[in-house]
């Protein structure tokens, strides 16, 4: 088979490469990795090559909105070809959660015959995050979380707190730094940090404490996984695919701050930051989580299992 990781935006250049690769190699199944955007743009793959079984996932994000561009684009397919809607085919199409299921379902120019809900997996670290011993702790906003927006929500909870006389330290990882800096009160700028894109996972949660991911439109929220997965609490918007994600059982692995309340949000980081005993409660809970249920190899094995049939076995 072919996995395919469509860069933002699904460029032509590459699919023009992916279908000369389906070309050559012609593949039995082909792995398609995108949102509603980009699969919207993949469409015509189908009609290339209608012998090749597809599989889709990540479908859908939590944000229904977010997926207007992918579900005009597919009105724009279907009319360019007057044909059915392309993907209303037998081809499996794969969801991280049962909401991503139902938004598309309610979607009339995609109604997926063959919806299938598979976690994603995220893979177990060396060794998780060392206790904290000394110094201020560490707030950290990793990675591509929602639009720089969001992180600008979380500097403004942060000056609250540090305005108020809690002291922490802010460390960012990903773009727009310099830009995210003017959010903090010129007062508590010396208490931000940004190291711009870094590449080792391991270097990112061993230098922070807590986990604050405000983003709404990541369909898995791969952050939050891999905290949880160091054993680093985590602190979430309290929306219905968090929820259903990492809300469910009997004792919490996260804590939840009600969506854009800045006043909520920072009551509930003030929490984090104060009460080591809440945060040793969740690093535990959190990391046995992702061991049970977000384990990559065992997400690994079922995807697979959903692409060739119940008897495929990695071994």
């Amino acid at each position: 088979g072919v996995h395919c990781e469509v860069a933002r935006g699904g460029q032509w250049s590459k699919l023009w490469r992916l279908a000369e690769l389906i070309r050559r190699g012609r593949p039995a199944v082909v792995h398609l990795n995108g949102h509603c955007d980009h699969a919207a743009r993949l469409a015509w793959l189908k009609l290339l090559f209608p012998s090749v079984r597809f599989c889709i996932t990540n479908h859908a994000t939590p944000d229904p909105s977010h997926d207007s561009k992918g579900c005009a684009a597919l009105r724009k397919i279907n009319r360019s070809f007057r044909t059915l809607p392309l993907f209303r085919v037998a081809d499996p199409l794969i969801f991280v959660s049962r909401q991503q299921v139902g938004l598309m379902a309610r979607n009339r120019f995609f109604r997926p015959r063959k919806p299938l809900v598979i976690h994603n997996g995220v893979e177990l670290p060396g060794r998780c995050k060392a206790p904290h011993s000394s110094g201020p702790l560490v707030v950290g906003l990793v990675g591509n979380n929602g639009i720089v927006k969001k992180y600008a929500f979380a500097l403004s909870v942060s000056d609250v707190l540090l305005s108020g006389g809690l002291d922490f330290r802010v460390h960012h990882y990903g773009a727009a730094g310099a830009e995210l800096a003017q959010t903090l009160s010129p007062a508590n700028r010396s208490r931000f940090v940004t190291h711009g894109y870094v590449d080792d996972r391991d270097s990112i949660y061993q230098a922070i404490d807590v986990l604050f991911a405000p983003g709404t439109y990541e369909s898995f929220c791969y952050v939050a996984a891999e905290a949880m997965a160091y054993g680093i609490p985590v602190l979430l918007p309290d929306i219905e695919l968090y929820r259903e994600l990492y809300g469910q059982g009997d004792e919490p692995v996260c804590l939840f701050f009600e969506k854009d309340d800045l006043e909520d949000a920072a009551q509930k980081l003030r929490v984090l930051l104060t009460d080591a005993g809440l945060r040793e409660r969740l690093a535990l809970a959190g990391r046995k989580v992702v061991e049970q249920r977000y384990n990559l190899g065992e997400t690994n094995r079922r995807t697979w299992q959903a692409f060739l049939g119940p008897a495929f076995s990695p071994e």
